[in-house]
């Protein structure tokens, strides 16, 4: 899966319903993070809606919404089920530069065994 290179973060290509959304690559996340404006945007996409608490860059507590995705396109390989906090993540993606609607992490990263080779920027997925 190639991606494009932003700031340090490894951006993907991803779709979601029918929203073409990209998303960071963030091994050390323990979530998988999307911006606040697509908890509404996704509509009946997201179940299982949950409130939960996240810390931040800045380790502080915050609490947010999480909830289910049945299903998310990386680079155009199929991903089930995974779940999702929603934040406002503005400040990220200015301090950043990113495009980036959000981040990728352990929810994803689980799936399956990978690699990924900066030099190359693919990410390789097992």
């Amino acid at each position: 899966m190639p991606f494009e290179l932003e700031a340090h973060i490894a951006v993907l290509p991803c779709r979601i319903g029918d929203m073409d959304i990209p998303l960071g690559l963030d091994t050390g996340a323990q979530s998988n993070l999307l911006d606040l404006p697509y908890f509404e945007a996704l509509g009946k996409l997201v179940t299982k809606v949950e409130t939960d608490t996240l810390m931040g860059a800045d380790a502080r507590m915050v609490e947010i919404n999480s909830a289910e995705i049945k299903s998310t396109m990386v680079s155009g390989k199929k991903f089930g089920k995974m779940r999702y906090a929603f934040s406002d993540i503005s400040h990220m993606r200015k301090a950043y530069k990113m495009s980036s609607a959000g981040l990728l992490g352990y929810p994803f990263l689980s799936q399956r065994p990978f690699s990924i080779n900066y030099r190359k920027r693919i990410l390789s997925i097992y």
